[in-house]
């Protein structure tokens, strides 16, 4: 397992299960760089945003992923809010 260096590109994967009991046919989802370490979705952390228009069934997941581009030095925390 390689860990990246100051400028790469990372990865990020979000799971996102539908626990609910109707289907869902599309949703948003906002990618979050917690930077300050307060757990709280700020607008200024927000590094992406993609709309699904896949049909996600009752009690079925889906994988998410997206680029976090020019990492800094440090350990990173992200979020992931519908």
């Amino acid at each position: 397992m390689a860990f990246p260096v100051i400028g790469d590109s990372f990865l990020v994967q979000a799971t996102i299960v539908n626990t609910g009991k109707n289907d869902v046919a599309s949703f948003s989802l906002r990618f979050f760089e917690d930077m300050n370490s307060d757990s709280l979705f700020d607008v200024s952390e927000k590094f992406n945003e993609q709309q699904s228009t896949i049909l996600l069934s009752s009690g079925d997941s889906i994988i998410i992923q997206t680029w976090r581009a020019n990492i800094s030095l440090g350990n990173h925390s992200f979020m992931v809010s519908t």
